[in-house]
């Protein structure tokens, strides 16, 4: 058996420099921001939201974009896109690599 020991590390230092410098810089920016464009794996897109920058947003507007599609299953898709918009959050969904759907994001913006 792998025994490692990790008690030298302490717990407030498991969030890298560069992490807090990142959300310290998206926190300014967003001071110019009027909507924001969340970009997730239309696959798992419940995992694939980021909680920082969701607290980071606060109540400023945002819109969905569930990429992916192709290896997504389309029902699934709809259903993620309903359960968004049942909660006041405009979704579209993409296959940014075939170019598909990507005609609808600035119509919804």
């Amino acid at each position: 058996m792998i025994n490692f020991d990790f008690t030298h590390y302490h717990s407030k230092s498991w969030y890298p420099g560069h992490m807090l410098k990142a959300s310290r810089q998206i926190k300014e920016k967003l001071k110019l921001v009027d909507l924001a464009l969340l970009l997730l794996d239309a696959r798992i897109p419940a995992s694939s939201i980021n909680t920082e920058l969701e607290n980071l947003l606060g109540e400023k507007p945002r819109l969905l974009v569930l990429n992916k599609t192709d290896m997504a299953d389309p029902e699934n898709t709809q259903q993620w896109v309903k359960h968004f918009e049942e909660q006041g959050i405009p979704a579209v969904y993409t296959n940014a690599i075939k170019k598909k759907g990507l005609n609808k994001i600035l119509p919804t913006v």
